[in-house]
């Protein structure tokens, strides 16, 4: 058992030797420099020591600079000051000295964040929707007005929203009291129901609003995308990044394991089964999500996952009105693997040769590398396959609208053109669409017409990359 116990204590002692970035204390240099990069100070250690330093090419762009004058410092000492002003980390093996940027961003926790809804009177507010701006995160108040919600503190911004008052937005605390003021006009705004009209004043169902203004917001190709952190209870989420793919939302939850959990969809009045990806956000004047079954009974069995009216816009009487609008946007892929660069790569493998064959001294390029690696090295290329297989995308619309009338025959029609790069070649998405709405009044009659024209085109990388 002795023997054992030695044999487990010597491999803790050398594996913490190997990890540990200790330099021997006579291990020191002299340095002399005025306004100094990192990599010359880098440069002047390996001169005076044994020491080779590899490092990223995010350490090559640091632009700080550090002086010494006619200093004579431990190594360690001098990296661990680098360490602290340059806001690098650094480990050391076998005369290695790694160094990268040292992420130092606060992390910062959510937590649970009460608070309470009252009106001006003081009085507490109940079935008040709660939800984390730009998030599907929400919560509604109970019978005393009370809420709880997980939130990021002083970062979040928790939104409040009940019929017949104006909304609040607030910054999230640990506590937040918020009151909310009646909104009278509020409750004479014409919400469509089931196969008519009624004032939010009268509705007694679930019903949320998204009103024109929302979707000139956010350049979507997808309505059901400008939905997203605007309804308390509906879920929408991509089916994949690519462009032009399809959207999928659920109201209050999934009601099934292995039935369809979408909701239905109904188009001034039509329900629709499929392309919804093929409408004209730019058309869109209101669109009503119905949520519990007293809103939804008019629909039926197909309405037990809720109900999405959209409502498109209509001519209105007066002069004719001509409109065009556009928009173009640029898209870059984010959060890029840090990579080595070649010569890095080319060391460590130098390195791991030298490890595996408990060699003093490095082994020939030629015994390591194939010939093709051989001459990339000889002529010094480098080549980062990130950028080589991605690059900016772009998002661009372009809307021709035009409407008018008179009193008793008004028309609207829009052309629109949509077009969306991938940041990944030939992932691509192209729409054209053309709708004509006209509306008649015959005495007492109104007849209406609500056509429209779509064509579409989606390009996606089949294999992965």
């Amino acid at each position: 058992m002795a023997i054992v116990y030695f044999c487990i204590c010597c491999v803790q002692v050398i594996h913490a030797t190997t990890l540990m970035p200790n330099i021997k204390d006579d291990t020191v240099v002299v340095l002399n420099l005025k306004n100094a990069t990192i990599i010359q100070v880098f440069e002047s250690i390996e001169n005076q020591t044994s020491l080779d330093f590899i490092f990223s090419d995010e350490v090559r762009k640091i632009k700080k600079t550090i002086s010494f004058s006619n200093t004579t410092e431990r190594v360690s000492t001098v990296l661990n000051q680098l360490a602290d002003q340059m806001q690098i980390g650094y480990s050391i093996s076998n005369n290695i000295v790694s160094v990268k940027i040292e992420n130092k961003l606060e992390v910062q926790q959510q937590i649970l964040c009460k608070g309470m809804v009252v009106d001006v009177n003081n009085f507490p507010l109940p079935g008040v929707d709660v939800l984390v701006k730009g998030t599907n995160v929400g919560t509604i108040t109970d019978f005393d007005g009370n809420f709880e919600i997980l939130a990021t503190p002083n970062t979040d911004v928790l939104l409040f929203n009940h019929i017949g008052y104006d909304q609040q937005e607030i910054k999230a605390t640990s506590y937040n009291k918020v009151i909310l003021v009646e909104n009278i006009t509020g409750l004479d705004e014409v919400l469509v129901i089931g196969y008519g009209q009624q004032k939010k004043r009268d509705v007694t169902g679930a019903v949320s609003s998204i009103n024109q203004k929302d979707f000139e917001e956010i350049p979507v190709s997808n309505p059901l995308s400008a939905m997203k952190g605007k309804v308390a209870g509906v879920d929408v989420f991509n089916s994949s990044n690519e462009p032009g793919s399809s959207v999928n939302i659920s109201i209050r939850g999934n009601n099934s394991i292995g039935a369809d959990n979408s909701p239905l969809i109904v188009l001034d009045g039509i329900p629709i089964n499929t392309g919804f990806d093929e409408i004209n956000p730019n058309d869109i004047a209101s669109m009503e999500i119905l949520k519990d079954a007293s809103a939804t009974a008019i629909y039926g069995s197909r309405a037990s996952n809720g109900v999405i009216l959209i409502t498109t816009k209509r001519g209105k009487s007066g002069k004719t009105r001509i409109a065009f609008t556009s928009f173009y946007g640029l898209t870059t892929p984010i959060n890029k693997l840090d990579l080595m660069n070649g010569e890095e790569f080319a060391q460590l493998r130098r390195e791991a040769n030298r490890t595996v064959s408990d060699n003093e001294i490095y082994p020939d390029d030629e015994d390591i590398f194939d010939n093709i690696a051989l001459a990339s090295l000889a002529n010094g290329t480098d080549t980062d396959w990130q950028d080589f297989t991605y690059h900016p995308g772009s998002k661009e619309n372009y809307q021709l609208s035009i409407n008018g009338g008179k009193e008793q025959t008004q028309f609207a029609t829009s052309l629109n053109f949509y077009q969306e790069k991938g940041i990944v070649d030939h992932a691509n998405y192209q729409r054209g669409s053309i709708r004509i709405n006209l509306d008649h009044k015959v005495n007492q009659f109104k007849i209406g017409v609500s056509s429209f024209l779509s064509r579409s085109k989606q390009n996606v990388v089949q294999n992965d990359l």
